[in-house]
């Protein structure tokens, strides 16, 4: 595996899942419409990585940055996510 779970979040995982919603972006012919956003804001509240449209800066998808699978099982990070969604 090229990344670790040990890895910075923010110097390595954030830029390789920004690549890749941008390439899925460009492979379903939506980048023209809609962009990845790094460390959006709405409100106090920053999210790793949105999918927002271009035209109107709403988002479509808010997308989470988690190293490990405890991370992601996290009742603190559930709580998170669920901040986001409350938020918007």
């Amino acid at each position: 595996m090229w990344i670790k779970n040990t890895d910075k979040e923010v110097e390595y995982f954030h830029p390789v899942c920004k690549e890749a919603l941008e390439g899925a972006l460009k492979q379903l012919n939506l980048d023209n419409i809609y962009e990845v956003q790094h460390h959006r804001y709405v409100g106090t509240i920053e999210m790793d990585l949105v999918i927002a449209s271009k035209e109107t800066n709403k988002i479509l998808c808010v997308v989470e940055v988690k190293r490990t699978i405890a991370a992601v099982n996290s009742t603190r990070y559930q709580y998170q996510a669920m901040s986001y969604v409350q938020s918007l």
